[in-house]
This record gives C-alpha cells, sequence and structure tokens, in this order.
C-alpha cells in the first residue's frame, strides 16, 4: 500500500510541477509581450519627440537663415545705393569740370569779342 501511496504522491508532484511550469512558461510569455509592447510605446515616443525636436530645428534654422539673407539683401542694397552715389557723386564732378572749361572758354570768348580791334 505504500508503494501505491508513494506512486500517487510521485504523480501528483510531477502533475503539480507540469502546472507550475506551464503557468511559469505562460507568465513568463505575457510578461515578454507586455516588455515587447511597452518598448515599442516607448520607441514610438522617441521617436514622436525626434521627429518634433527636428521640426523645431528646421523651423529654427530656417528662420536663422531668413534672417541672414534679409541682413545679407539689406547690405547687398546698401552697398549698391552706395556705389549709385559715388557714380553719380563722379558724374557730378565731370560735368562741374566740363562747365567749369566752358565758363572759361565763354569768359575768355567775350573778353575776347569786347577787347578794342
Amino acid at each position: 500500500m505504500q508503494s501505491h501511496v508513494r506512486t500517487i504522491h510521485d504523480s501528483f508532484v510531477q502533475r503539480l510541477e507540469e502546472a507550475v511550469k506551464a503557468e511559469r512558461e505562460t507568465r513568463e510569455e505575457a510578461l515578454k509581450t507586455a516588455l515587447k509592447a511597452e518598448r515599442e510605446k516607448q520607441l514610438e515616443a522617441l521617436k514622436a519627440e525626434r521627429e518634433k525636436r527636428e521640426e523645431a530645428l528646421k523651423t529654427a534654422l530656417k528662420a536663422e537663415r531668413e534672417k541672414w539673407e534679409e541682413a545679407l539683401m539689406m547690405e547687398t542694397d546698401k552697398r549698391e545705393d552706395e556705389r549709385a552715389r559715388e557714380q553719380a557723386q563722379r558724374e557730378l564732378e565731370k560735368t562741374k569740370a566740363a562747365l567749369s572749361v566752358k565758363c572759361t572758354d565763354l569768359a575768355r570768348d567775350i573778353i575776347v569779342d569786347k577787347s578794342p580791334r
């Protein structure tokens, strides 16, 4: 009888161990699935945050570039205006010199015409 009880006991222990093992495997698989889902969720959140930062950086860089381009255009316009003023000043000086020569010639002609012959 003792051997029969021992066999039943061993069989019960074996089935219990198998049940515990199956339950452990089920829980481990559920944990792996949950961890994988959480990891994917975190990766998606990180990806979204990175994309948000990249978009903000692109926007900031675009604004900075536009600011520098505007400053460059203003500087270019300023230089072109300065060159135009310098060119106008040179033209004015040339015109003044030409008029001065004409006035001198005209004054000489007037003096020559009024001089007694």
